[in-house]
């Protein structure tokens, strides 16, 4: 709720057209970062026009569905029509479990709401969690995923993240 940056719903949708440009293997957009559900009247309007240009929509919600759908909220109601996949719910450390791809915490689920990733539902739970971690040539390092928060500790230890960046454990 503190911070960030306020940007035009055409300026992003325009970025992430040209990103597409560019990378035409783009399959869609994430919401997730803050509560998408928090900002459900400006994203479900890019979230319409993103699926205009065949991108899909994925929204991670701290939120459960049932919280969702009960909210009887109308722009929570449009965020949720526009998007494919829902994993809901609060991450949870003492449920902490990495044994489902993008998922933290054993409470979280998977909503498959339209057919987009219906093809990956039955699959899903086979698939194992990945950290995606990056090394440039000028010594930046980035990090994309779930990590054990021992793995987190020992990147601490040795000075490549600070303490603040590491909360998804």
């Amino acid at each position: 709720m503190e911070g960030g940056v306020i940007k035009d719903i055409d300026e992003v949708f325009y970025d992430i057209k040209n990103t597409l440009k560019a990378s035409p293997e783009l399959e869609g957009v994430t919401f997730l970062g803050g509560e998408p559900f928090s900002q459900a009247n400006e994203l479900s309007i890019l979230a319409k026009k993103l699926k205009e240009i065949n991108l899909s929509i994925v929204t991670f919600s701290g939120y459960d569905y049932e919280t969702i759908i009960r909210s009887n909220n109308p722009s929570w109601n449009r965020l949720l029509k526009e998007t494919d996949l829902l994993i809901d719910g609060p991450y949870i450390q003492e449920l902490h479990d990495l044994s489902r791809p993008w998922i933290g915490s054993k409470n979280q689920q998977y909503r498959f709401l339209t057919d987009f990733y219906k093809k990956i539902e039955e699959v899903i739970p086979f698939i194992p969690n990945k950290l995606e971690v990056r090394l440039y040539p000028d010594g930046t390092i980035t990090a994309n995923g779930m990590a054990h928060s021992l793995d987190l500790h020992m990147l601490q230890q040795l000075g490549y993240i600070r303490k603040e960046h590491s909360c998804n454990e």
